[in-house]
């Protein structure tokens, strides 16, 4: 059996209910790691 996957559809929460020191720990952290693309999404979920 094959299932062909056209599309997919998902949800991010991304910290945007934590505290703003939490969230600045966070966004830090994955810069920190490497994970720059991620970090800039966290930011722009707090814009």
């Amino acid at each position: 059996m094959t299932v062909d996957v056209s599309e997919m559809i998902g949800k991010f929460k991304l910290s945007q209910n934590r505290e703003q020191g939490d969230f600045d720990s966070v966004a830090q952290g994955l810069t920190d790691s490497g994970q720059v693309g991620l970090a800039e999404a966290v930011a722009r979920t707090r814009e």
